[in-house]
């Protein structure tokens, strides 16, 4: 099993799961657990609703950037930081045309930079609840709304009333 159930803790080393049905375990068997944060699907839905209703505020000229929300949302979590980053240096600046094409078709979400013979490239970090924390979600949340917001020419504040 590797989906994550919310568990209540009841005292006395005493957890009750919240959804029980959910679980597929024999009684007596011994299993190893591990404590995450519980982060609100509300606070999540939110975010997602803010980038889609900024993406539908985007100028034309922009379409072509942002073919999505999804590329709208990863492209500010990369701009706010919240993204892995690989550099690579080739034999010749041939192989580094190539690499930035296979690298494109990988990942289309990717941010890719040719600097003659180097290519870098920018993933974002997923946001899936088991990959990212509460307080880490939020965060990204705020910088990533902060960056769109001035994309959009307008400020997070407004951009989240808007969702």
């Amino acid at each position: 099993m590797s989906e994550t159930l919310p568990m209540r803790y009841e005292g006395e080393g005493m957890f009750r799961c919240l959804h029980p049905k959910r679980v597929k375990l024999d009684a007596g068997e011994v299993h190893g657990w591990q404590m995450a944060e519980h982060r609100s699907k509300a606070n999540h839905d939110h975010f997602f609703a803010c980038v889609n209703e900024a993406w539908k505020s985007l100028p034309e000229d922009m379409a072509d950037d942002f073919p999505s929300p999804e590329h709208l949302r990863k492209w500010s979590l990369i701009k706010a930081g919240f993204c892995s980053e690989t550099r690579i240096v080739c034999i010749s600046q041939a192989e580094a045309i190539k690499l930035t094409v296979k690298a494109g078709a990988m990942d289309k979400y990717a941010i890719i930079q040719l600097d003659g013979k180097a290519v870098t490239i920018w993933t974002a970090d997923s946001q899936r609840r088991d990959a990212m924390g509460r307080a880490a979600f939020q965060e990204a949340k705020e910088r990533a709304l902060h960056i769109i917001s001035q994309l959009i020419g307008t400020d997070a504040a407004t951009l989240k009333e808007a969702a």
